[in-house]
């Protein structure tokens, strides 16, 4: 057996357990302990400004359009459009006054809107459609016959349902209405290619009556030589079906050279 030998650090009780003393920490441990706390307390107490980040800015700048949005033809100070996007500090201001400036597909910059130089911000919709006169200019300039959505000319002319209603009695524009009655879709119109009918030609053609019944009707259009849509198809004769020949098997015998080795059982094929 061999012998316990107990370091200074080790004390032997006969009646209780045996106690040892815990390690001394190090010095290079507890510096860098008081680094960790002194940077998870810098991190906790160092305010990160609002304007400081990208997403913020973009959001600044989603809230600024929103604000042009509810008025698109009034024309705005830097200051109201920038209080009401929530950007109040100088650092904010100004890169808010950068976004606007680079918002070229939703933003409209006069730098002499107000006048002695004054710069005035305005929504740009989509269209450049804000009264009916820009509305039937725009339709005319169109080289083919496409229509607009009515929702997206609302972006900038936000009573252009009642316009288009007008214009349409007036056949100046055609519309296409959903469901509910309510225009969505429009096009533009030339009223002199309406074509007035003579009134005596459309009461001789309502004049006109046709047979109630369809099989009635295709009678007298065969009975006048005319072939009718709804003629009853006679059913396609089906012959017996053909048997397909087994496709043969081409190509080359290539493995001349092991004829003395291999053998024919062509013989054997059911």
């Amino acid at each position: 057996m061999s012998n316990l030998t107990a370091s200074p650090s080790t004390k032997l009780n006969s009646s209780g357990p045996i106690s040892i003393a815990s390690p001394t920490p190090s010095a290079s441990s507890q510096t860098a302990g008081i680094k960790r706390k002194r940077l998870d307390n810098l991190h906790k107490t160092t305010p990160v400004p609002v304007a400081a980040t990208t997403e913020s800015g973009g959001t600044i700048l989603f809230y600024g359009i929103e604000f042009l949005k509810k008025n698109p033809n009034k024309r705005y100070k830097f200051d109201d459009v920038a209080n009401n996007a929530g950007a109040r500090d100088e650092a904010a201001k100004a890169m808010f006054a950068k976004a606007l400036a680079m918002a070229t597909n939703s933003v409209e910059v006069d730098h002499n809107g107000f006048g002695k130089g004054q710069v005035s911000y305005r929504f740009k919709p989509r269209y450049p459609v804000r009264n009916e006169k820009q509305l039937k200019s725009f339709l005319q300039e169109q080289i083919s016959m496409r229509g607009f959505a009515v929702a997206q000319l609302k972006e900038g002319f936000p009573d252009v349902g009642g316009c288009v209603d007008k214009l349409a009695q007036h056949d100046e524009v055609l519309l296409w209405r959903d469901k509910k009655n309510m225009p969505k879709m429009v096009w533009a119109n030339d009223p002199s290619l309406k074509i007035q009918m003579d009134k005596t030609f459309v009461t001789k053609w309502h004049e006109i009556a046709l047979p109630a019944a369809q099989d009635d009707l295709r009678k007298k259009l065969e009975a006048a030589g005319i072939k009718a849509s709804s003629q009853k198809k006679a059913p396609l004769k089906v012959g017996p079906k053909q048997k397909r020949k087994a496709p043969r098997r081409g190509g080359r015998q290539t493995n001349t050279h092991m004829t003395n080795i291999l053998k024919d059982y062509s013989h054997r094929k059911v």
